[in-house]
């Protein structure tokens, strides 16, 4: 999988007039052209993939999915793009550089993609580019359609998960003053999986457990079983 999505500088048109090639090819804040940034990002997304695989099924899934969205997006975008383009032959695209882009006053932004320097649509070799895309499309719902069969009751890390929950919640350990402690803490980097977790652990762990369950978000958006859903006030109940 190339995640060609990301990567639309590797297929810019070569008879593109000097001034567009030199503008696409000038490096950003004197340390990466575009082309360069395009093969970092890729090489971040595809160790997120493999970090939110790592972290639960759910999140790996919500990836696949958001991913998959993003490429039917450009899609329709080109597929616009393309309708433009023939409605209107006498616009001259090829003379519309990189600088043409950062204008506020800049009216075909519908018609451009990337991060910090944008690429227009008209630049592309949109046929090669949209190739590429559709495989990684193809292998992405190949992925997809796997992660769907594995639902919460056949899902092995969160069964091992709940197994050691029940072992702590029936021989606790005890704190400073003699009293039995039965918090658990679960840590993960994605808030997807923390809110997997909570909906798949919270009805079992009071059902079969008689224990409260809460969850903790950093942009606040908590929840709890009882009482104020707050940081402070769930590391403080008992």
């Amino acid at each position: 999988m190339t995640l060609a999505l990301y990567h639309p500088s590797s297929k810019l048109r070569e008879d593109l007039p000097d001034a567009v090639l030199a503008g696409y090819k000038k490096k950003i804040n004197g340390v990466f052209t575009q082309e360069g940034r395009e093969r970092i990002l890729i090489s971040m997304m595809k160790i997120n993939f493999l970090k939110r695989l790592e972290s639960s099924i759910y999140s790996f899934r919500l990836t696949l999915q958001r991913t998959i969205a993003k490429i039917d997006r450009l899609e329709e975008r080109i597929v616009a793009f393309e309708s433009h383009q023939d409605t209107n032959p006498d616009i001259d695209f090829d003379s519309l550089t990189p600088d043409d882009f950062e204008d506020p006053d800049f009216e075909g932004e519908d018609f451009t993609i990337g991060g910090r320097r944008r690429i227009h649509l008209a630049h592309i070799k949109l046929p090669e580019w949209l190739k590429e895309v559709r495989n990684d499309r193809t292998q992405l719902q190949f992925l997809l359609k796997k992660t769907e069969v594995v639902k919460p009751n056949r899902d092995g890390k969160l069964a091992e998960l709940k197994s050691l929950i029940a072992a702590k919640a029936s021989d606790p350990t005890t704190n400073r003053d003699g009293k039995l402690n039965r918090k658990v803490l679960i840590f993960t980097a994605f808030s997807d999986t923390a809110q997997y977790l909570y909906r798949e652990v919270a009805g079992w762990a009071r059902k079969e457990l008689g224990i409260h369950t809460a969850l903790v978000r950093g942009d606040g958006a908590n929840q709890a079983s009882l009482g104020r859903s707050d940081y402070v006030s769930v590391s403080e109940h008992r």
